[in-house]
C-alpha cells in the first residue's frame, strides 16, 4: 500500500498527538534524556546529540516497515515518537523564561537540571 499520497484523517492526527503525548509520560528518566533533545548530568552534548539522532533515525525506519507491512496507526505512532526529541529541541516549555533555547537548562522529573542540547 501507499501512503506517500494520501491525506491524514482525523483519527490519524489523534494517533499522533496521543503518541507524543504518552512517548513524554513514559521517557522521563535521565536514562531517555536525549529523547527530549536534552543530556544527562554527566553526558556530554555530542554524546546525547548522537544518541538523539540514532533514535529518532532508528525510529523513522521502525515507521517505514510498519507502513510498508500496512500497519498505519503503529506507523504513525513511530513517527510521533520520532519527532518528539525534534520538538521538544525548540520548545519553550524545555527552557527556563531567562535562559536562551540553545542553552537552556529545565527541571527533570526528579528535581535534577538538565542542559538542554
Amino acid at each position: 500500500m501507499d501512503f506517500a499520497n494520501s491525506r491524514l484523517e482525523l483519527g490519524e492526527i489523534g494517533i499522533l498527538q496521543q503518541g507524543s503525548k504518552d512517548f513524554d509520560r513514559a521517557t522521563q528518566s535521565s536514562d531517555e534524556a536525549y529523547k527530549h533533545s536534552m543530556r544527562s548530568k554527566d553526558q556530554k552534548a555530542a554524546d546525547a546529540i548522537r544518541e538523539r539522532d540514532k533514535f529518532i533515525n532508528d525510529t523513522i525506519e521502525k515507521a517505514r516497515r510498519a507502513a510498508q507491512m500496512c500497519h498505519r496507526n503503529e506507523a504513525f505512532r513511530l513517527m510521533s515518537e520520532a519527532a518528539h526529541p525534534i520538538m521538544d529541541a525548540s520548545s519553550p516549555m524545555h527552557v527556563m523564561p531567562m535562559v536562551s533555547l540553545e542553552r537552556g537548562i529545565r527541571r527533570g522529573p526528579s528535581g535534577t537540571v538538565q542542559t538542554i542540547i
